[in-house]
């Protein structure tokens, strides 16, 4: 459970880059009044989880039906076939 969890901790530090979207977040809510801001935020929040989500789900879909190794599998596989 803690390695999916880091795991998808990590991925979402990746994709989403909160740190690069801090400086435009506040420069967007630089007049608003901490409780607009906070609202946004919370917002903002749930959309990206929600669209994630589905996100996700359709690559698992559109992925899992191409039934295509990845290249490591295959340089492998062709590797230990060797005569």
């Amino acid at each position: 459970m803690s390695q999916l969890f880091l795991s998808a901790l990590a991925t979402f530090f990746v994709v989403i880059d909160p740190p690069g979207c801090a400086p435009i977040f506040a420069s967007l809510t630089a007049r608003a009044s901490a409780a607009h801001r906070r609202a946004m935020a919370i917002r903002s929040i749930i959309v990206a989880s929600l669209s994630g989500m589905f996100t996700v789900r359709w690559l698992v879909l559109v992925l899992g039906d191409t039934k295509v190794a990845p290249v490591p599998v295959i340089s492998w596989r062709a590797r230990s076939t060797r005569i």
